[in-house]
């Protein structure tokens, strides 16, 4: 690769050269596999420009020694391009357009795929590429990495429903997006794939409407629909979650990396890495790379992020301002009662300010989830220190606020490994100390009150330093609940260091809560009713920064008050779903007072 300058002096710009035509390929491979034993099926229109589509079969002849190559086209093309690809060795198919007519180009792309597939099924070969008449593969000794991927990663000896792994591509395969094998690219056997192919011709001529990604996927669409399929084939019934479609991409596929097999498309763009996006500007579009699907098979990934499905489709990261949520339930059940939409809420909870600001100098003391697992009590105690592991507090992009609670260094206890140095903030009732625990970790118990103005100042300084004067709205935990004098005197420390640092930072919003109910039926100190959620929600949304989400009318309900009763309390100010119940009695209170007739 050439690095050379360019306009945008935010970027390295690489190229990387291809030959055009077969005359110029060079690349030798030591090719080994039996003659015949692997067809080539490059479907599709033929690409005319550079000779794009001749110039492909060619190089494959070289590159695929012997082996069936078949071009399944449309009976339209030129009968001079035809010729040109039989005189180069190919088996071209001239297909007629298929009958049934849907919004895209999906029934050309199945018909063309199954009848190059039937042809390389009745020549008698045992393997398959299927692969496309605009895209070639420059690599060489692929048939060999392809069946040592299947022999490295074969398939548990319970699978009957299919022979070997399926190997797909990671071009076009994306991450967030459910059952999303690429439908540009597999390898497999003849079987395997033709089975993947035998799939129902899409029949809807207008495609449903969507919001969400999770919405999108329940349409299915090409590739998600021919995925969905040959799962629902070969047993596997979906559950549209991430987990389980990461768990059938580990179960029955192998996803390489394009670049593995020189892969190039010169559709749209001739960028190399076309989806792959450094500077982060739409994270629903990164793919699925061999090193993550790695992950999957060896089930190392534990966090897989469900609430992604809910994100408006296409929607891209980079446009949403970033709240940082350092909370624990104070701060949680709140911001669960505003209008946050607008926002990507990233969760930092457990992240004790003296164990952000250390391994924010010393990485390497960050939590290791792995050594952790069998000792957290409770699933979602994993799930938050693993999101302490991955984040940085002091590294998120287009953060504009930082909302914090006390809860943490109020009572959060610091672990560290006695060996290694790594560090999680826990309380005991998250841990089982009943093994070898207690051997392995030493507890240093919560943050000292002499050094928590120290901590809180370097905190906050290096929040200014990392984001600038973003708004840091911090909520004081109450204790009127509270009867060990330790923690009441903790949270008087607290609020002293915060009012204290209010000084100096004016960036900083000190939040006590005034109106205090216990959450019924619960004894914890730290639990509140609904009423004080919704009454520090409105002290938020006092501040500017959030709002309080629109008034929910029921569709149901058929009165004509309905529009006066939401304005009267929209002039209020309340907020909430109101139920079909309580609309009925404001009706008969607003009669009664005059306000509707």
């Amino acid at each position: 690769m050439i690095k050379f300058s360019s306009s945008d002096e935010d970027s390295f710009i690489t190229i990387d050269k291809k030959p055009r035509t077969h005359e110029k390929y060079r690349a030798d491979g030591d090719f080994f596999i039996k003659k015949r034993s692997l067809a080539i099926v490059m479907q599709g229109s033929i690409l005319h420009e550079n000779d794009f589509t001749l110039e492909t079969v060619k190089i494959y002849k070289e590159t695929f020694a012997e082996c069936p190559i078949i071009v399944s086209t449309w009976q339209t093309e030129p009968q001079e391009a035809i010729w040109a690809l039989e005189n180069a060795g190919a088996i071209v198919l001239k297909n007629a357009p298929p009958e049934v007519k849907c919004f895209d180009n999906t029934n050309y792309q199945i018909k063309s795929t199954q009848a190059g597939l039937k042809k390389a099924k009745d020549i008698g070969v045992k393997y398959v590429i299927k692969t496309r008449t605009d895209q070639r593969m420059y690599e060489t000794n692929l048939p060999e990495y392809f069946m040592d991927l299947q022999e490295t990663f074969p398939l548990d000896t319970d699978i009957k429903t299919q022979q070997k792994r399926l190997i797909a591509i990671s071009l076009n395969t994306f991450k967030y997006r459910l059952y999303d094998i690429s439908d540009m690219f597999l390898f497999g056997t003849i079987d395997d794939v033709l089975n993947f192919w035998s799939c129902d011709y899409e029949r809807r001529t207008v495609f449903p409407p969507f919001e969400t990604i999770l919405d999108y996927c329940k349409s299915c669409p090409c590739e998600i629909g021919f995925t969905i399929s040959y799962l629902e084939r070969i047993g596997y019934n979906p559950t549209f979650t991430l987990k389980d479609s990461w768990e059938s991409y580990a179960k029955y596929f192998c996803v390489i990396d394009a670049s593995s097999v020189g892969l190039y498309w010169p559709k749209y763009t001739n960028e190399t890495y076309r989806w792959r996006n450094f500077f982060g500007n739409n994270r629903l579009l990164e793919e699925l790379t061999f090193k993550e699907w790695l992950s999957l098979y060896n089930h190392t990934k534990k966090y897989i992020p469900e609430h992604i499905l809910k994100m408006p489709y296409n929607q891209p990261y980079k446009e949403k301002p970033s709240i940082l949520q350092r909370t624990a339930c104070l701060g949680i059940f709140t911001l669960q009662k505003l209008n946050t939409s607008v926002f990507n809420c990233i969760s930092f909870q457990k992240n004790r300010i003296d164990y952000c600001l250390e391994v924010k100098n010393n990485p390497e003391f960050r939590v290791d989830i792995d050594s952790l697992e069998k000792y957290a009590k409770k699933e979602w105690t994993l799930s938050l220190l693993f999101r302490t592991q991955q984040k940085d507090i002091f590294g998120v992009k287009n953060a504009n606020i930082l909302l914090m609670d006390s809860f943490s260094e109020l009572t959060d206890k610091l672990f560290i490994n006695k060996k290694t140095g790594k560090r999680f903030c826990a309380h005991f009732s998250d841990i089982n100390t009943d093994t070898d625990f207690n051997e392995l970790y030493n507890c240093l118990g919560m943050l000292s009150l002499e050094e928590m103005e120290k901590a809180y100042d370097s905190f906050f300084s290096q929040i200014v330093k990392s984001y600038g004067n973003i708004p840091i709205i911090y909520l004081h935990f109450p204790t009127d609940f509270e009867t060990r004098e330790e923690f009441i005197l903790r949270a008087r420390k607290i609020k002293e260091t915060i009012a204290k640092l209010s000084e100096k930072y004016s960036n900083i919003l000190s939040i006590n809560v005034d109106f205090l109910e216990r959450a019924p039926e619960d004894d914890f100190p730290y639990h509140f009713s609904e009423k004080t959620y919704n009454y520090i929600a409105r002290k938020l949304a006092s501040t500017k920064l959030f709002e309080l989400p629109c008034i929910v009318m029921p569709k149901s309900l058929k009165n004509r008050f309905r529009y006066k009763i939401w304005s009267y309390l929209k002039k209020k100010k309340k907020c909430g779903f109101i139920s079909k119940r309580i609309w009925k009695a404001l009706d008969t209170k607003l009669r009664k007072k005059g306000l509707t007739k």
